[in-house]
C-alpha cells in the first residue's frame, strides 16, 4: 500500500497482488439518522429529541481480481467469498496511512448482504468483484484505552483525553471510581446521559460502572475492568436522558462528576475505545 492512502482488511487478511481493492471503495461508509419529531398544533415546525439515532449503514466494496489463468482466478474469488461470507460477523479493518507511512487502524463488524462480479475489459483473467456489507454496530472503533485519572474530590467537569478525535458516541464505556465515596454521579456534558451509584466505597477500594451492561462491582483491584468482586448493581441508576453515552463535541468528550463522601484520593478513570463514523 502506498503512503498517504487507505485500504481495508477483511477478517484481518490484507489484499494480495492478485486481489486489490479499487478506488471505487469509499473511505467512509456514510450514515443515516432517525429522530423522534413532535408536531404541536398551531406551532410552526416540530420538536425533535435531543439525540439522533443512527441506522446501520451499508458499505460497497470493490476488488479487482487478476491471475495467470481462469482457474487461478476462480481460486482468488473463492478465497475472497470465503472471507466475506463466513458465519456471523466479519471484522473489517479500515487502515489509513499518513504521509510518513504511519498506519491508523479502525475496526467494525460487518455482514455480507450481496456479492457480484463483472468481467474486465480485456481477454486476460481479470474480474471486478463488488460486495455490499452492512455494519450492524454502525461505528468504527479504535483501540481500547484507559484515561488518566480525573481528580474527583470535589465536583468537576473534565475532558476525557483518551477519547479525543472521536466522531461518534461511545456507548460501552466502563468507569472506575477510586474510593472513598458514598455516591458518585457521572454525566456526559453534551447529552446529559450518565450513570450514578449510591453505596459505601471505602478508601483503597475501586467501583466499576459498566454503561453497556448496566452493572456495578467493587474490588480492591485497579484493573478489574471485567465484572468481578462484589456485585453492587442495586446501587446503580441513570438520569432521565438515559444511560451514559459519551458524545463528542468538536471531537472532544467531556464529563461532569459529582458525589458525596469523597476525599483527596477519589478519582474517575474511563476505559473505552474511541468511536468514528
Amino acid at each position: 500500500m502506498n503512503r498517504d492512502t487507505y485500504t481495508y482488511l477483511v477478517g484481518g487478511v490484507e489484499d494480495t497482488e492478485q486481489r486489490m481493492l479499487t478506488q471505487a471503495t469509499a473511505l467512509h461508509a456514510g450514515v443515516t439518522t432517525r429522530t423522534t419529531a413532535l408536531a404541536v398544533p398551531g406551532v410552526h415546525g416540530s420538536h425533535h429529541a435531543e439525540r439522533v439515532t443512527f441506522d446501520p449503514p451499508s458499505m460497497a466494496m470493490e476488488w479487482e481480481l487478476l491471475a495467470p489463468s481462469w482457474s487461478d482466478l476462480d481460486h482468488e474469488y473463492a478465497v475472497l467469498a470465503g472471507l466475506l461470507a463466513r458465519p456471523g460477523d466479519v471484522e473489517l479493518t479500515r487502515r489509513v496511512l499518513d504521509v510518513v507511512g504511519v498506519a491508523t487502524d479502525q475496526h467494525a463488524s460487518a455482514r455480507l448482504k450481496s456479492i457480484a462480479e463483472s468481467k474486465g475489459s480485456t481477454a486476460s483473467p481479470l474480474i471486478l468483484v463488488t460486495a455490499l456489507l452492512e455494519l450492524p454496530s454502525v461505528f468504527w472503533r479504535g483501540a481500547v484505552v484507559t484515561s488518566a485519572p480525573i481528580a474527583a474530590a470535589t465536583d468537576t467537569s473534565s475532558p476525557v483525553a483518551s477519547l479525543d478525535g472521536s466522531t461518534a458516541p461511545v456507548v460501552d464505556a466502563v468507569l472506575r471510581v477510586t474510593g472513598p465515596a458514598a455516591s458518585i454521579d457521572v454525566r456526559d456534558l453534551a447529552t446529559g446521559t450518565g450513570l450514578s451509584w449510591t453505596g459505601t466505597l471505602a478508601a483503597g477500594q475501586y467501583l466499576y460502572l459498566d454503561a453497556a451492561q448496566l452493572r456495578a462491582w467493587t474490588t480492591t483491584s485497579a484493573s478489574a475492568w471485567a465484572a468481578t468482586g462484589s456485585d453492587v448493581s442495586t446501587g446503580l441508576d441513570y438520569p432521565a436522558p438515559g444511560p451514559l453515552e459519551l458524545w463528542p463535541t468538536a471531537r472532544t468528550v467531556s464529563v461532569a462528576v459529582t458525589g458525596t463522601g469523597r476525599s483527596a484520593t477519589t478519582a474517575l478513570a474511563v476505559r473505552a475505545a474511541p468511536a468514528y463514523l
